[in-house]
């Protein structure tokens, strides 16, 4: 029986382990990247076209979110951009979110601004622009975030664009705020992606066989555990905890399946580095079924003290 509670308990661990993937990226600014946009914003800003805004705490005066937007135009032709590229690839490990996108890649962009999924801007509008962005934890308040984006777009012998520094809430921390009433494919997906409705209908397919298989595995499961109730395995006859051992163990293979299925889509959401919209659906099925785990694990709790 000890060996069963010890069992139960390390299966329990391995759930809270998986059930809330958060990404851990060092404190560090981006250097390459800073200088690389305050070489372009000294030489080629727009100065008299820059837009600020800064939010504070009333109560500490801590800063809460900040935006900076500059346009800029450069000469093309001169690899002043492949330049830029280079310095973000630099710095590319040191941020939680990264991407680099050349005219044509990608889609358009959403980023975070505040504290809510509601406040955000347009960092990239069309996918004619070349767009090279990097999100790092901002090294004063680990809860905020640092973004750091250019937006650029040819015309004729001239490269126009805009540079973003904006610092706001971390977008996984926004994330864990919303209702899980909202629409699960919302058009907007955070720090990053914003999807068309093809991208959405195959994200919604895709999760929607998923769970499908899932539920298989379930009514699998249940159906193996009422066929244990009803045949008594001769190694339990005459045990008078006989059932709740069948019981018991029938929960045990329900939550190993679940935390393999946990397991699953938590390298489900390391592959999707680079896909903000994926990860968020793949957080919010995690959590859910951290739930149905815990659940599990509450009934298998009452059966052990059942059997005690």
């Amino acid at each position: 029986m000890k060996h069963t509670i010890l069992t139960i308990a390390m299966l329990a661990a391995t759930i809270c382990s998986y059930a809330t993937p958060i990404d851990e990226a060092p404190s560090v600014p981006p250097i390459d990247v800073i200088n690389a946009l305050k070489n372009i914003s000294e030489t080629y800003g727009i100065k008299d076209q820059k837009s600020m805004t800064e939010k504070r705490s009333s109560v500490n005066d801590a800063l809460e979110s900040a935006i900076v937007i500059l346009p800029f135009e450069c000469p093309n032709g001169e690899g002043i951009m492949a330049g830029v590229k280079e310095a973000f690839v630099e710095d590319s490990e040191l941020g939680f979110q990264f991407g680099v996108y050349e005219p044509g890649q990608g889609t358009t962009f959403k980023t975070y601004t505040g504290n809510n999924t509601r406040e955000s801007i347009m960092t990239r509008e069309n996918i004619d622009q070349g767009y090279y962005y990097i999100n790092v934890k901002n090294s004063d308040n680990p809860t905020l975030r640092d973004h750091y984006s250019i937006q650029w777009q040819v015309f004729g012998d001239k490269i126009k664009g805009k540079m973003f520094y904006i610092t706001s809430l971390r977008s996984d921390l926004i994330i864990e705020e919303d209702s899980e009433e909202d629409d699960p494919f919302e058009m907007f997906s955070g720090d990053g992606e914003i999807f068309d409705e093809a991208d959405i209908s195959n994200l919604g397919s895709n999760l929607g066989k998923m769970m499908s298989s899932l539920q298989k595995e379930l009514n699998k499961q249940l159906k193996q555990m009422r066929d244990a109730q009803e045949q008594a395995a001769p190694d339990l006859a005459g045990n008078p905890n006989g059932k709740l051992e069948r019981q018991l163990h029938a929960y045990k293979q329900l939550l190993e399946m679940q935390e393999e299925q946990i397991d699953k889509l938590q390298k489900d959401y390391k592959n999707n580095f680079h896909n903000p919209g994926a990860r968020k659906e793949i957080n919010k099925r995690l959590r859910k079924l951290h739930k149905e785990a815990q659940k599990t694990t509450d009934k298998m709790e009452k059966l052990i003290k059942q059997m005690r």
